[in-house]
């Protein structure tokens, strides 16, 4: 058996304040899953300044056998550094799709979507709880949508544990979680579903964006007042 490597994983963080948590942790997992050690900074906590993340990172990326390259990081600012850093003491560098081919799926030549390595294999988006939020006395996991009383920003994400309150990226918020209802966004130019649990409740307009493909989605509430549902789509029965 070989011995475990530690693998630091990095990705872009700032300007993806909504999905980052749920790629970095589906990382880990696939990490954990090939027998590794996973290194991963999305567990610090926030409210550091970003010297200090990085002084940590650098810390963490010095233990690492192997850096873990998300989608986006040559976009990051912190990811290049640590990039940078990994080539001059010679660390290991794999990307998502190298890791799994490696350790996970060798035979597999299925590309691997965006969304997927947010949040696991597409397969798994049908099965009970995979594509959903689901309520229990200690909150809300799975898919979620949640929009601010106070400034008004929707951020969909998912929430790996339950959760009852919910931080707003945008001002500081804390957004209790309650009484949710369901959100059906469905994307006119792709094709693709997503069900989400959300706290929005107004009748007018809501703009947000499909998780596959980013085209805009025009979301409102149904007639019966107990969905939220894409503006245009229709299905058999209906969401009325």
């Amino acid at each position: 058996m070989r011995a475990k490597r530690k693998v630091f994983i990095s990705g872009p963080i700032t300007g993806n304040e909504d999905t980052y948590k749920a790629q970095f942790e589906y990382a880990a997992a696939t990490v954990e899953r090939a027998g590794d050690i996973p290194l991963n900074p999305a567990m610090l906590p926030l409210g550091l300044e970003q010297r200090d993340y990085m002084r940590i990172c650098i810390a963490m990326l010095e233990a690492a056998d192997t850096i873990l390259q998300l989608d986006g990081w040559a976009e990051s600012a912190g990811a290049m550094a640590e990039n940078a850093y990994a080539e001059k003491i010679g660390i290991r560098k794999a990307s998502m799709n190298d890791f799994l081919h490696e350790t996970i799926e060798p035979e597999s030549q299925t590309p691997i979507s965006r969304t997927e390595r947010l949040f696991g294999k597409r397969e798994t988006w049908s099965m009970p709880g995979a594509n959903r939020a689901a309520e229990r006395p200690d909150g809300y996991r799975g898919f979620l949508l949640i929009r601010c009383p106070e400034c008004g920003e929707i951020r969909g994400f998912c929430a790996k544990q339950p959760i009852t309150e919910y931080t707003c990226q945008n001002c500081g918020e804390a957004i209790p979680l309650e009484d949710l209802i369901p959100a059906h966004v469905n994307c006119g130019k792709c094709g693709s579903h997503f069900k989400y649990m959300t706290n929005i409740d107004t009748d007018e307009p809501v703009p947000f964006q499909c998780l596959e493909c980013k085209a805009p989605v025009d979301l409102q509430m149904n007639c019966k007042g107990t969905a939220i549902t894409t503006i245009g789509f229709r299905r058999a029965g209906g969401y009325c």
